[in-house]
């Protein structure tokens, strides 16, 4: 692993931990827009959208990261890296007790491996998709 890889799973992971903290202070919405507005603050060179499902899957495991904390991971992290994203919260239809799944869309669709599962409908879409 390079350092700048090495680096961008730290960073991911301290986001992570932030995020989980957040979402115990306040509410999704609140922390979206927090996660919006730190994204405007950084700007990184080549950071594609599979390094970026990459280092947010990779800090995840290494934190317990969860499905919301990721896609709030990964859309800091497309911010920096010039690409719009929006978070989706969906449901999965026809069940008992509701199961609930979060991920982030960019302008090409789902985040590959934090896309949305198969069998998930859109609830909550918030965040603005600009045009890349």
């Amino acid at each position: 692993m390079t350092v700048r890889r090495a680096s961008l799973v730290v960073v991911s992971a301290l986001l992570h931990v932030a995020a989980h903290a957040a979402l115990r202070l306040a509410t999704v919405r609140l922390v979206d827009r927090a996660a919006t507005a730190l994204g405007a603050a950084v700007r990184l060179r080549g950071l594609d959208v599979p390094t970026v499902a990459w280092a947010v899957t990779a800090a995840a495991r290494r934190v317990g990261g969860t499905c919301l904390t990721q896609a709030l991971v990964a859309r800091v992290l497309l911010a920096w890296s010039g690409r719009a994203s929006r978070l989706v919260i969906g449901v999965r239809p026809g069940l008992s007790c509701p199961e609930f799944h979060a991920w982030a869309d960019s302008a090409a669709g789902a985040i590959p491996a934090l896309g949305p599962a198969h069998g998930y409908e859109a609830l909550l879409i918030g965040g603005a998709l600009a045009a890349e």
